[in-house]
This record gives C-alpha cells, structure tokens and sequence, in this order.
C-alpha cells in the first residue's frame, strides 16, 4: 500500500505539470496571435508597398518627358499634396490612417486598415469638380524625323512603307496618329488637379482631330483643359481636350482623351452628354480586314513615350491582374488606323480628318485584330475591333474623312 504522503507528493506533481502545461499553452497561444498579427501588418504592408509602386509607375509616366525643372515642381505639389511622403514612411505610417501623412485612399483600391475596410462612399467625393474649365499649359514639346519613324514602326509600318520609315524619301512624313503622342507631357497637371485616384484609373476613349499635317520634325505647344468630369454611375469619365499649335501658332491637331475612373462614380454630376453618331446598321459591314499585331509591338511602342511597366514587365502586369503584359490602347489605336488607312484610304492618310474610338478590351501583342467597317455617309466611317477570341477590343470607331 502507497503511504498517503507520497499519493499527495504525486498529486501536486500532477498539479504542477498541469499549471505548467498550461502556461505554455497560453504563451503557445500568445505566440500564434502575435504570428498571426504579424501576418495581417505584413499582408497591409505589402498591399500599400504594391499600391506605392504603382503610384510610382503613373508619376514616371507622367514626368518622363517632362524638362527637369518642370519635373521637379510637379514631384513637389505631389508631396505637399500628401499624395507621396516628403519623408521615409515608419510601418505605422503605412497603414495606419489616422497618421495622415499618406493617403491610401488615393494611391489604392481598398485595403484592410486595422481590420476594417474602408467606406469607398466617402472615397468616392475626392474628385475635385472645381478642376473643370481651367486650362494648364502651354507645354512644349520637339519631336524628329526619329520619333515619327519609332512611332511607326511602333505601329506595325515596315520597310515596304518608305514613306513613313524612311527620312530619305522623297514622300517622307509623319503619319497623322502620331499627334496622340504630342500632349504625352501636357496632361499630368490637369489630371492631377482632379484628385483622382491614379490606380482606379482607365484610358476609356481617345479622339484626334487632324487640323494640318504634322511638319517632319517641330517644337510645338500644347494646352491641356478639363472640358468635364461626369457621373457614370459605376465610375467617373474625366475628359481632357489637347489643343497643339506649331510655333507660328497654327493648329496642328486636337486631342481629346477620356479616363474612367473606377468606383468614383455616384457623386450626383452631370451625366456625360450623348454624341451624334449615326448607329451601325443592321447589316453586314462594308468591309473587313485584319490588323495583326507583332509579339514585340508593346517593347517597341513604349519608345514614343509610353513607357509603363504593364505593357513590358509580366511581373507588373501579373501583379494587376493580367497574365502577361499588354499592348498600349494608343497602339492598337494605330495600328487599327494604319490598316484603315491602307484598306479604305488606299495608303494616303491625308484624307485622316478625325479618328475617335473606345478601349473595350485589352490586347495581347501578337494577336490578329479583325476588324468591321460600315461607311455611314461618304465623309464618315463606323468600325469595331474583335480579337480571335471575338471579344469587342475597340468599340464605337468613327472615321471622318476630308
């Protein structure tokens, strides 16, 4: 028989190893909430590194073609605005909102900030309507017979075109697209003054007018205004006119683009006012052709200016959603342009009056573009653009002609 004190002695050992047990369950415990803390702030940080980057992307864009002075002025107002730390972020400062010091709302689509999202209503106000109407520049911008070559070769002209790829021919010239390219250092001011969060952003549509033909190399100016910023609902269309001038002061062209901001909608504007363009007929269209894009348009594009990341870098362009980088809706643009031109136009692009179109659906470089046109009326053309897959990547073409 066990003596009663050595049952007691085994007793409060057994006591003791429970207690202890159980402090290593709670420090156990504590230890996988901090882990799991830890965890959370590093999905935040990462989520506000990535939206950071991008950010950091649309400001390269922006300012690459813009002189250093200019430049540096444009990366101030973007620090006084709060919209990049003039200083070096602390963790806290990432993502903890109450700091101030940086506005994620801004910069990113939700994130999760001390566990809780944000109300994207309130986001939604931060467009800043009184931007409508002010007019920035001028800005001046040279081009050469170089940047029309990059250009387009950029868009699919090859050595059988001399006219265009050549500066020793006698028919030497630019083609009329590349007049989108010439506002590409008049718009980050404008755009900027609208408070609109840069990564919820879309190039929607994009329209040129042709007022002369481009001169073979020229310093032009341009003037950038805000014609509207209208409520569609599911977001906002900001629509900015480039008007572009030689020096003597004679129009070269006009450009209007327009940028979907997502989720920005709501906020009781206007509504957009409805264009006057004939609808497509109920038939079959007049003509159809193929646009076939190159595996390295996007690499040689981004040479006349655009240079994001998306359209090159697959890391970038996985990181948004994408599974490899796309082509520029400029390029396919023109390229789609340059197709028309060969096919209705028969080659010569100085009947080029107008040309607008919507960017429905990203294209892959390499894929064949096939491509409907009805003519409406002798001086007017209605075209769409269809990957092999048969989804819409331009919609809403108009062609006018001289």
């Amino acid at each position: 028989m066990i003596p009663k004190a050595d049952v007691e002695k085994r007793c409060q050992e057994h006591e003791d190893s429970i207690a202890k047990l159980r402090e290593e369950k709670e420090d156990l415990e504590g230890q996988i909430k901090t882990y799991q803390e830890g965890e959370d702030n590093l999905i935040q940080v990462k989520s506000s590194i990535r939206s950071l980057r991008k950010y950091a992307d649309q400001i390269l864009v922006a300012t690459q073609r813009m002189p250093m002075s200019q430049k540096r002025e444009f990366l101030k107002e973007c620090c006084e605005g709060n919209r990049i730390p003039v200083r070096t972020l602390t963790l806290g400062e990432v993502y903890d909102n109450n700091k101030k010091r940086l506005t994620l709302e801004e910069l990113s689509r939700p994130v999760i900030i001390k566990g809780k999202k944000r109300d994207k209503r309130r986001e939604n106000m931060s467009l800043n309507l009184e931007a409508v109407g002010k007019v920035w520049g001028p800005y001046q911008f040279s081009y050469t017979e170089r940047d029309l070559i990059i250009y387009a070769l950029g868009i699919g002209f090859t050595k059988h075109e001399l006219e265009y790829v050549y500066e020793g021919s006698k028919e030497f010239k630019a083609f009329p697209t590349y007049g989108v390219c010439l506002p590409s250092n008049a718009g980050a001011e404008a755009f900027l003054s609208t408070k609109a969060n840069f990564a919820m952003v879309v190039h929607g549509e994009q329209a040129l007018e042709v007022h002369n033909p481009l001169p073979h190399s020229a310093t032009v100016s341009t003037t950038a205004v805000i014609e509207g910023i209208y409520d569609k609902g599911s977001g906002a269309a900001i629509v900015i006119r480039f008007e572009t001038k030689d020096k003597s002061g004679n129009p070269l062209c006009t450009n209007w683009m327009t940028a979907f901001v997502r989720g920005a909608g709501g906020f009781g504007g206007t509504a957009q006012p409805k264009k006057e363009i004939p609808a497509i007929p109920a038939k079959a269209p007049d003509l159809g052709f193929e646009a076939q894009t190159d595996v390295n348009q996007a690499a040689l594009y981004r040479m006349s200016g655009d240079r994001n990341p998306l359209h090159i870098d697959p890391a970038v362009a996985k990181a948004v959603g994408f599974k490899e980088p796309i082509l520029h809706g400029l390029c396919t643009y023109g390229v789609v342009c340059r197709r028309f031109v060969k096919e209705v136009f028969q080659g010569d692009s100085g009947k080029l009056k107008s040309y607008s179109a919507r960017f429905s659906s990203p294209v892959i470089p390499g894929e064949s573009l096939q491509t409907k046109v009805w003519q409406a009326r002798p001086d007017l053309y209605l075209l769409e653009v269809y990957n092999s897959k048969g989804e819409a990547v331009l919609r809403n073409g108009v062609v006018e002609t001289r």
